[in-house]
């Protein structure tokens, strides 16, 4: 019964180190999180609250929509990617990650190929590197800098706006 593997899974895209479930030791892994159907499926439920990062464009901040991936690999071959190294298996073991109804699937992970320098994927084509696996915004700074730019320009509009009714006064006085 425990001689199935289990990935020990690990959100490249994480943008808190703390926010991944304990799933890191061979024994977490073999207790209770796994279901054995009469077919011989094994089904890994994993439940977790976690934080990832997104690329975006606040071009149209607030009134743009946002779409992100949550990129989910093995915690061994998360250390291999990271070393920009060639992982030791076959294109072919790689499997999809089973999902709940009502969500995305999910690929499991990328390999990268350094002889051909190309990433091996179904939905990716981009190498892996660093920059990749780092968070990119900071949406508590991102807030902050709108907030402010926003009060500068309502700053702006109300200055330029008491102008306009002092100018208009005094034109209002002249004529009279």
């Amino acid at each position: 019964m425990h001689n199935v593997w289990l990935p020990k899974i690990y959100i490249r895209n994480i943008a808190n180190i703390a926010s991944v479930y304990q799933f890191l030791s061979t024994l977490d892994s073999e207790m209770s999180y796994v279901t054995y159907e009469r077919t011989g499926e094994a089904i890994l439920t994993c439940l977790a609250v976690l934080l990832t990062t997104c690329k975006t464009d606040v071009t149209y901040f607030p009134l743009d929509v946002h779409t992100c991936d949550i990129i989910v690999v093995n915690i061994d071959a998360y250390q291999v990617l990271k070393r920009h190294k060639t992982l030791p298996i076959e294109v072919d073991t790689i499997s999809k990650l089973n999902t709940p109804p009502n969500t995305n699937t999910t690929t499991m992970m990328d390999i990268h190929d350094q002889v051909n320098d190309k990433t091996i994927s179904e939905n990716q084509t981009e190498s892996v590197n660093d920059d990749d696996m780092t968070p990119r915004v900071n949406w508590r700074d991102v807030t902050i800098a709108l907030d402010k730019v926003l009060r500068t320009i309502t700053t702006f509009f109300t200055v330029c706006l008491h102008i306009v009714f002092i100018v208009f006064y005094i034109w209002v006085r002249i004529r009279t």
